[in-house]
């Protein structure tokens, strides 16, 4: 003969009911506690974004006036691959004892053209300006015998496609989360207990 249950079925249920309510009343309670250091990490990863995009831009606003000029002598030019991620290749040449460099990116047929267009002793003309706290020159644009091996105006297309790509990448976890509607629900219930 079957055993009756210690306890009817509706109980059963209601105390199924109470149990899955607290667990997700202690889950609700846990990212309340956890929601101030997230909205900080997240925050921080925003406005690290901001301020590259920033300075991308400011990057891509200047002149041919506002950079330092440089008419001279190639003492020595070399082109190398650097050990980074994504090992791109850099130029690095010295006029009138002045070190200067320029990302060229990963591509190899680039870095070929400037290795056959750059010798020793070729008069040019070079728009740096000194941007890092080594005292490094960055390159902006490049001539050599009237002819514009490396343009301003590449460098600058180039940067503010970087500083567009940084603002979405800033503005993407607002697109993400906002949508959401616990997250929307645990952000209206955190500033309201800030307010009160």
């Amino acid at each position: 003969m079957a055993q009756r249950p210690r306890l009817p079925v509706y109980k059963q249920r209601r105390a199924a009911r109470e149990k899955r309510a607290a667990a997700a009343k202690a889950v609700k309670e846990q990212a309340r506690r956890k929601l101030p250091w997230a909205l900080g990490a997240l925050a921080l990863v925003v406005l690290g974004f901001m301020v590259v995009a920033g300075i991308l831009f400011y990057r891509s606003s200047r002149t041919l006036a506002t950079l330092n000029r440089l008419d001279g002598v190639v003492s020595w030019v070399d082109i190398y691959r650097d050990n980074t991620r994504y090992h791109p290749y850099i130029l690095r040449l010295n006029v009138e004892n002045r070190t200067m460099q320029r990302f060229l990116g990963p591509n190899w047929q680039n870095a070929a053209r400037y290795s056959s267009a750059l010798h020793m002793g070729d008069s040019v003309r070079v728009y740096y300006d000194t941007e890092s706290p080594s005292n490094l020159s960055f390159i902006y644009q490049l001539e050599k015998n009237g002819e514009i091996l490396m343009s301003l105006h590449q460098i600058q297309a180039e940067d503010k496609a970087m500083a567009v790509g940084f603002t979405i990448l800033s503005l993407l976890p607002f697109v993400l989360l906002l949508p959401n509607r616990h997250v929307r629900m645990l952000l209206m219930t955190y500033f309201r207990r800030l307010i009160a």
